[in-house]
C-alpha cells in the first residue's frame, strides 16, 4: 500500500506532497515498511508538556480518550519508546495508524516489535525489545499535574481495546520469554537511576500454541511478592475490551479489579479484587501501553490498540 502511494506522489508532483505525506502515515492494514535499524538504541521520544490535557482530578472526569481519530498519535502521552526513532513516529515501522481493523471510529494503532528493537541499554543487555506509549507522571500543563495519576492513595480507572491478529507467532519457551502488552511501572526517587524492577501491575499475553490467554500480574516481585494472577482465555482476530480499577498504595489497602469484555476477572482462589501493596516508593506509578517482550524472541509481532481511556470514575470512563 505504501509503495502505491509513493508512486502517486511522484505522479502528482510537488504540490501534493504535504497532503499525501499525511496519507502515507495511514495504512489499510497491509504490509509494514521496514527502516534500517540503529546499532545503538536511542532514547525514547519525549513529547512537549504543552500537549498534555487541561483537565484533572480536581474537576474529575475523563482524563484521556485516545482513539487515534486524527490519523495520528494524540496528545495524551508524554513519551514514546521505540527503535529506530523516526519523526513523525507514525511514519516508522513501529507505530502505524490503520483503517482496519478498528474497534471504533475510523482508525486504530498498530504497534510492531521486530528483532533487535531494544530501546534502553538494559534492553540490549538482557535481550528485550519493546514499542510502547508512555504516560509519565511528572508533568504539568496549566492547572493540571499529570503526576496526580498513580500517586499514593489515589484511585483511577483505565480501559483499552487490543486485538491479537490471526497468525500472531508466540510460544513461551522459558520463564524469561514473556510478552507484556500493558503495565503500570514504578519511577525512581528524584535523582536516582531507574530501578529495573518488574512492573507492580502488568498484563501478559500467554500462548501454548493452541490456546491463548490474558494474564494480569499484581505484586512486587523484587520485594518477595506474593505475585497474584488473574487469567482469562482470549481469541486471536477478535477485539478484547479491558477495564481496570486500581488503588495505588504502598500498604495493604492497594487493590486491582479487572474486566474483560464486561466480565469481571477472578484469581485462582475466586477473588475479584486483588489487594496488597503495588508501589515500591512514594513516586507515582505510570502507564506504559504497547508490546514489551523478553529474551529469545526472533519473530516480528504486531498488536492493535484502540479506545484507550483514563478516568477518575467508572461513570466517566464509560460515559455514563
Amino acid at each position: 500500500m505504501r509503495r502505491s502511494r509513493n508512486a502517486r506522489i511522484a505522479v502528482l508532483g510537488i504540490t501534493s506532497l504535504l497532503f499525501l505525506g499525511q496519507a502515507c502515515r495511514i495504512s489499510g492494514g497491509g504490509g509494514l515498511r521496514r527502516r534500517p535499524r540503529s546499532s545503538e538504541p536511542p532514547p525514547s521520544r519525549t513529547l512537549p508538556p504543552a500537549s498534555l490535557p487541561q483537565t484533572g482530578p480536581e474537576g474529575g472526569g475523563l482524563l484521556l480518550h485516545e482513539g487515534f481519530e486524527q490519523g495520528r498519535i494524540g496528545p495524551g502521552w508524554t513519551g514514546l519508546s521505540f527503535n529506530p526513532r523516526t519523526q513523525p513516529p507514525e511514519d516508522s515501522d513501529s507505530f502505524d495508524i490503520v483503517t482496519s481493523p478498528v474497534r471504533k471510529g475510523k482508525y486504530a494503532l498498530r504497534i510492531t516489535v521486530h528483532p533487535d528493537d531494544a530501546v534502553y541499554p538494559g534492553d540490549r543487555r538482557r535481550d528485550k525489545e519493546r514499542c510502547e506509549l508512555e504516560r509519565l507522571n511528572d508533568w504539568r500543563s496549566g492547572s493540571y499535574r499529570l503526576g496526580n495519576e498513580g500517586r499514593e492513595g489515589t484511585e483511577y480507572w483505565y480501559a483499552w481495546s487490543v486485538l491479537i491478529p490471526d497468525g500472531y507467532q508466540y510460544v513461551a519457551r522459558s520463564k524469561r520469554s514473556w510478552q507484556i502488552m500493558g503495565q503500570w511501572h514504578d519511577q525512581p526517587d528524584p535523582g536516582q537511576r531507574p530501578t529495573g524492577y518488574s512492573p507492580p501491575i502488568s498484563v501478559h499475553y500467554r500462548s501454548s500454541g493452541a490456546a491463548q490467554s490474558l494474564s494480569v500480574h499484581y505484586g512486587l516481585i523484587q520485594r518477595g511478592g506474593p505475585i497474584q494472577v488473574m487469567d482469562a482465555p482470549i481469541e486471536k482476530g477478535k477485539w478484547v475490551d479491558l477495564m481496570f480499577h486500581i488503588r495505588f498504595s504502598r500498604g495493604s489497602d492497594g487493590f486491582l479489579e479487572a474486566w474483560k469484555d464486561g466480565v469481571m476477572l477472578a484469581s485462582a482462589n475466586g477473588a475479584t479484587r486483588i489487594t496488597g501493596t503495588n508501589m515500591f516508593n512514594d513516586q507515582p506509578n505510570y502507564l506504559r501501553l504497547g508490546l514489551y517482550r523478553g529474551e529469545g524472541q526472533t519473530q516480528t509481532n504486531s498488536l492493535y490498540y484502540d479506545e484507550i481511556k483514563v478516568a477518575t470514575s467508572k461513570a466517566d470512563l464509560l460515559g455514563e
